[in-house]
């Protein structure tokens, strides 16, 4: 009997006590019925087993050989399904397919004052400071008529709701780290068909992350939207709100594979047409790898920038405190990379592997206490931002100061 920590998390071939069953399955934990929940097994199919039932892995060495196989298999499979519904006929996009990313769904958080809330508002804090005898609070009330009528009121504050607009901000990043943006389209990306499987997973990862986040602000939004709450006086329209019960279904995602080319059809009914057609779809690729080249160029050179800012002595030559972020988000850089590469800018990939050298490996710690390690740092990173500026003027890319 295999442990349960060998079972998590893994794809095994297994036999199971019902019928002696062999099958492939992995652990994880659902919920089945009616306040049961614990762990099982579940190959994918609609098949689900207790873990209690499992009674032994089938040669475990060639069960996780078989596992990867089928994986392999199954996203070849995918692949080829994705591929064939959205055929790509023009060869300077053959190993590539289109990725349209879409979130929709959100929330005023503040609305400009109408004639009306402003005249209302006026007579109202007029009237409060008449019957104010404490300079203080006068003050509060003009800075806070003065706020309103420039800004307009702030209809409620939510950390929740906050929290699910990082989410999407975040997400859409680790979709565009699969690829090059695609120039006919927002939040659509240009990526290998081999990555497919890898943005299937993120997306049905992203489906499950936001219907959760979207839960936790759904609970606490009923009471951050109440009169008492936003304190707005005689401006609080319950009308400016959506209704609670609505929210669940406001936020929504979706992902949707596209392609792009000139048809061979088109060749046998005009070929003059066909011709134009594949000339202006051969202009949008150039126009891809060109803006993708400048993308990589562009964000190498500022993460750069911060690793050498973050090791340099400020203007009294003390040490400037070190934020891990400037080393992992070169290593989240790096692991992207070949995947948005698709320009296959070789220059760049040689200051990334020069950078690779000189960050991999080493404790985010001895960045913040080695002094050496610091200095070794700043003139070898100072050599790669040289190299990174003359790049970007090979490429047409904008200017990028390294100076103060």
């Amino acid at each position: 009997m295999i442990s349960r920590e060998d079972a998590a998390n893994q794809t095994v071939r297994v036999k199971v006590k019902d019928a002696n069953r062999l099958g492939l399955f992995v652990c994880s934990s659902i919920a089945v019925g009616a306040g049961m929940a614990g762990e099982f097994l579940d190959d994918g199919q609609g098949a689900v087993v207790p873990l209690a039932n499992m009674i032994e892995v089938v040669d475990k060495v060639k069960a996780v050989q078989e596992a990867r196989q089928w994986k392999e298999e199954k996203n070849k499979a995918r692949i080829k399904e994705v591929v064939k519904s959205v055929e790509n006929s023009q060869e300077e996009f053959s190993g590539t397919i289109i990725l349209h990313v879409g979130f929709s769904g959100s929330l005023p958080k503040t609305k400009a004052l109408t004639k009306e809330e402003r005249k209302i508002f006026s007579d109202w804090a007029e009237k409060l400071i008449a019957r104010e005898t404490d300079e203080d609070r006068i003050k509060a009330i003009k800075q806070m008529l003065s706020s309103n009528m420039k800004h307009g009121k702030t209809l409620f504050t939510s950390d929740e709701y906050d929290a699910i607009e990082g989410f999407k901000q975040k997400r859409r990043q680790e979709f565009a780290n699969l690829g090059i943006p695609f120039p006919l389209g927002d939040s659509m990306y240009l990526i290998r068909i081999a990555n497919i499987p890898k943005a299937e997973e993120l997306a049905a990862k992203t489906e499950r992350e936001l219907q959760a986040v979207v839960e936790r602000f759904s609970e606490v939004y009923p009471s951050q939207i109440t009169k008492e709450v936003v304190d707005l006086g005689p401006l609080y329209n319950a009308g400016d709100y959506k209704a609670p019960e609505a929210i669940p279904g406001l936020f929504k995602f979706k992902t949707k594979w596209m392609h792009f080319g000139t048809p061979e059809i088109l060749k046998e009914i005009d070929a003059v047409m066909w011709e134009r057609e594949r000339a202006r779809t051969a202009a949008v690729w150039q126009e891809a790898k060109a803006q993708g080249l400048i993308l990589l160029r562009e964000t190498m050179a500022e993460m750069v920038k911060r690793l050498v800012d973050a090791v340099t002595p400020d203007s009294e030559g003390k040490k400037k405190r070190f934020y891990a972020t400037a080393v992992t988000n070169l290593t989240d850089f790096f692991e992207a990379f070949e995947d948005r590469n698709m320009a296959g800018d070789e220059e760049l990939a040689a200051q990334v592997a020069k950078l690779k050298e000189l960050v991999e490996g080493k404790d985010i710690d001895a960045f913040k206490t080695d002094d050496k390690l610091r200095a070794f740092v700043k003139n070898e990173g100072s050599k790669i931002q040289e190299s990174l500026v003359s790049m970007l003027v090979q490429s047409g890319a904008r200017a990028i100061t390294f100076d103060d």
